[in-house]
């Protein structure tokens, strides 16, 4: 495709609790990582006086590496407060099932769009009450990242790791339907007016189609 161009959408990612560490710069050393082993890290914590927090992750891999040195680092930062982090496959499924077996994580960092769906199923508690008068605040972040943890006007999430999106378009394909090559759609109904002005049909055959979703879809998730 000639011409290409970009604007940038919104975050993706969730963090569902009301502490929220910040991104650090490189991973963490090698260490022993075993369940056995962080087991035993949470436990001497704990018999240090130390509140353990339990936070599942659905990160592997790089992912799950800076996420541990998120974690490493708040946990080296302070001494009242230890979190156990966990890298746990289908993360929302069994966030739901041990919720149901009432032996839930404190944390579980879950895709945006499974916001709802949990808080509908009374998986998750509300953070309304613990972020008053803490540093989570609508204030520190941007309306399209705070508004995904919202529903019914309660909180139930927070981001942690907000990815950026872009949208692609063909200059030559917008001036040719008599669209401002410079200036892509900014809402979805825009979205939904060029689509239909880019798309050609002849003899009741598709020739020319302004916006697919489906093929292909990872266009957008390039990290910019």
């Amino acid at each position: 495709m000639s011409s290409m161009s970009r604007f940038f959408r919104s975050a993706r990612l969730l963090f569902l609790v009301a502490v929220v560490c910040a991104w650090v710069h490189s991973p963490p050393a090698a260490a022993d990582e075993s369940p056995a082993a962080m087991a035993k890290t949470a436990a001497a914590a704990a018999e240090a006086g130390r509140l353990v927090i339990n936070y599942w992750d659905k990160w592997t891999g790089p992912e799950k590496d800076a996420m541990q040195a998120v974690v490493d680092d708040f946990n080296a930062s302070q001494t009242r407060i230890y979190v156990d982090f966990l890298s746990v496959s289908e993360v929302v499924q069994k966030t739901l099932l041990a919720t149901a077996g009432g032996v839930p994580p404190d944390l579980s960092g879950v895709w945006a769009a499974n916001v709802v769906e949990l808080a509908d199923k009374d998986a998750l508690m509300p953070l309304d009450d613990l972020a008053r008068g803490s540093n989570v605040d609508r204030a520190r972040y941007l309306p399209v990242y705070w508004n995904m943890g919202v529903y019914k006007n309660r909180l139930w999430g927070v981001p942690s790791t907000p990815a950026t999106t872009g949208i692609y378009w063909n200059k030559g394909l917008f001036k040719a339907a008599g669209l401002d090559p410079d200036r892509p759609p900014a809402t979805m109904a825009e979205l939904d007016e060029y689509a239909q002005k880019l798309t050609k049909v002849e003899n009741g055959r598709i020739t020319q189609i302004g916006f697919i979703q489906t093929e292909p879809a990872w266009w957008p998730f390039f990290w910019v």
